[in-house]
């Protein structure tokens, strides 16, 4: 038990440039240093409240512009308006590389959308059957 406690408190020499003897320190002091060290390094790794604040006003500066190149996109007649729900599709926190994406997706004509209107059938008011009643019969259960 002695030995344990000899461990504890062996000094330990830090040699100096000259090769002569140095400071002495208790393994208690040196793990108190390291230890230090080690909390200083930590502290550093971790992002601080305004680098997260920073981080996340460039990520929407960045959607941002994603939607501005979008809308100049819709404006100017080469997609149609339904392209802004790429913003949630594609990833937008690099604005550069999501208009490459975009511009790739374009000249493959993945957004030539030319949507027909649509054609409802006409309903005969005289005495036809009324739009809820073809609801109501398509529902109906079968017996």
């Amino acid at each position: 038990m002695s030995e344990n406690t000899n461990q504890n408190t062996q000094q330990t020499a830090t040699p100096t440039p000259e090769g002569t003897g140095g400071k002495m320190f208790t393994q208690e002091q040196v793990n108190e240093i390291v230890r230090e060290r080690l909390a200083r390094e930590k502290a550093k790794a971790e992002p601080t409240a305004i680098d997260e604040r920073e981080t996340a006003l460039k990520a929407r500066e960045a959607r941002l512009d994603c939607r501005d190149y979008l809308e100049e996109l819709s404006k100017g007649g080469k997609a149609a308006s339904s392209v802004l729900g790429l913003l949630d599709i594609l990833d937008t926190t690099d604005s550069e590389k999501f208009k490459q994406t975009v511009s790739a997706l374009l000249e493959l004509g993945a957004f030539n959308l030319q949507l027909e209107p649509l054609k409802i059938p006409p309903v005969d008011m005289r005495g036809g059957a009324s739009p809820d009643d073809l609801i109501a019969a398509a529902f109906k259960p079968k017996s």
